[in-house]
């Protein structure tokens, strides 16, 4: 009866739009300091209090106690899709998103020499999506032959995704050249959305002598996904300089599930549906499933970084190179699996979820203007790593139908020292465009009913979808000193 139900409701397959759309790029985020004006090319050195992040050895850099807040003060948002509903059709949307990042606190131990700790909170990822667009024909014919008909297709999306982490990290300095460090982390994800879909023809009676009934025909899909995450990741990396160049490497381990829930709610159900002169039955389907199983893993990586600076020169060099593992196919909401007594689902309300092998780089370039401002500027890559195939063995399960973009981010500002604080401030542009994508849904060229989908007043989808983002950030950071005796950040 499941392989039944499940085959009839197979083209949710289809239709599924990428839930993680955003969030599946690794190097989307950097943190508003130094080191994001720098593109994140700091594994080699240079990363600060993102050293946490980046490469934790290099906390052992940081010879003064300081607490050190970066907030994104605005960032502008553009995506725009064309033909993701059929031919001819367009969706836009803006976010104007106002923020804090990352906030640290650093503290040299007074027991073990060259020995230093770090607390940090941050939001590592952020991403909405809003759309909402229409497609009406009043010159529709697929249900009643000879017989006008005002056709109406009706999407809208509405989804939004955070990552927040909670850090404690260590490292020591060996002698003058080398540093080794770890971070512990627990990021905690928190996820919401929402999916409609609706298709109607509506009969327009032509006379009124014609006493034969009319009825309207109608598609309809809802999905709705509360979930959370917990999870922890661990970090090692290790750090060896001279006076001219330093290199790094840092090493990020497989997030590993603490809990994680997800609330799903999703009906399917057309009515008054024709094929070839036989009426398809009507159908209604409902699953409510509460604290269903819920896990977003993350990969292994590892970074490996460098810096370099010409004797006598105020100019530095920064390049980092990271190469991320494959996620296997895995189920990412697992409606089978429930907590406590509530009720179990099918594999209607699941999704699975993979990832393919990247490899991204980011270049960084500083320059001292003058002994308290500073000029910096970066690019780096961030591919998007998300893989849409087809597995027999579940064959009756969600999969992310993903639009995806690989960005480009270009950076740029200085900073400033004034007394004991020190200032950074500059932008970050981003930008990316995809054509041949799959559809959301197609709207444009309907038919009453397809058998090999079981789709009733809609197109076959085609890749005919071009995706774009544009994005703007403004970002601002100020550090304290603590101590009353300062190191040069310079």
């Amino acid at each position: 009866m499941l392989r039944k139900v499940a085959l009839i409701l197979s083209f949710c397959v289809a239709l599924v739009f990428g839930l993680l759309a955003q969030p599946s790029n690794y190097w989307t985020t950097s943190f508003n300091t130094e080191a994001s004006l720098l593109a994140g090319a700091v594994v080699g050195g240079n990363a600060e209090v993102t050293a946490i992040y980046y490469n934790p050895a290099g906390i052992s850099d940081i010879k003064d106690s300081r607490f050190q807040i970066n907030a994104s003060l605005f960032n502008i948002e553009h995506k725009v899709y064309k033909n993701p509903l059929g031919q001819n059709t367009k969706m836009e949307n803006w976010f104007f998103k106002v923020y804090p990042r990352f906030a640290a606190y650093v503290y040299p131990s007074k027991k073990v020499e060259n020995l230093t700790y770090q607390f940090a909170i941050f939001n590592r990822n952020h991403a909405e999506t809003s759309i909402y667009n229409r497609v009406v024909n009043n010159n529709s014919d697929l249900i009643y032959h000879n017989t006008l008909e005002q056709y109406t297709g009706l999407f809208n999306l509405k989804s939004a995704f955070n990552d927040y982490w909670g850090s404690m990290g260590v490292a020591k300095a060996f002698g003058k050249n080398w540093s080794l460090g770890l971070a512990l982390n627990v990021s905690v994800i928190t996820f919401n959305y929402t999916r409609e879909a609706s298709a109607t023809a509506i009969p327009v009676r032509v006379s009124l002598e014609d006493s034969i009934p009319l009825f309207s025909s109608s598609w309809d899909l809802e999905e709705r996904i509360n979930g959370y995450n917990w999870r922890f990741i661990a970090k090692v990396g290790a750090m060896y300089k001279t006076k001219k160049f330093q290199a790094g490497i840092n090493f990020t381990f497989p997030s590993w599930r603490i809990l994680g829930r997800a609330d799903i709610n999703k009906t399917v159900s057309h009515t008054n549906i024709f094929y070839q002169n036989n009426h398809i039955p009507d159908y209604y389907f409902n699953e409510f499933i509460t604290d269903a199983h819920f896990q977003l893993k993350d990969p292994f990586s590892v970074a490996l970084g460098v810096k370099y600076r010409h004797q006598n020169s105020r100019s530095q060099y920064f390049f980092t190179v990271e190469y991320f593992k494959e996620i296997a196919e895995y189920v990412l909401v697992d409606a089978t699996k429930t907590g406590g007594n509530s009720e179990k689902g099918t594999d209607f309300s699941s999704y699975i979820f993979q990832n393919r092998a990247i490899l991204n780089f980011a270049m960084g370039y500083k320059k001292m203007l003058t002994t308290t401002v500073g000029f910096l500027a970066g690019v780096r890559s961030d591919f998007n790593p998300y893989r849409i195939s087809h597995n027999e063995k579940y064959w009756e399960i969600n999969s992310f139908d993903n639009l995806n973009n690989n960005l480009i981010h270009l950076t740029g500002g200085v900073k400033f020292e004034f007394q004991r604080i020190n200032f950074v401030a500059g932008l970050q542009h981003s930008y990316g465009v995809k054509k041949s994508q799959r559809e959301f849904i197609d709207f444009s060229n309907p038919v009453s009913y397809s058998p090999e989908t079981r789709t009733a007043l809609q197109g076959p989808i085609s890749n005919q979808t071009t995706y774009s983002t544009y994005s703007l950030g403004f970002y601002f950071a100020f550090t304290v000193l603590l101590n009353k005796k300062k190191e040069s950040i310079r």
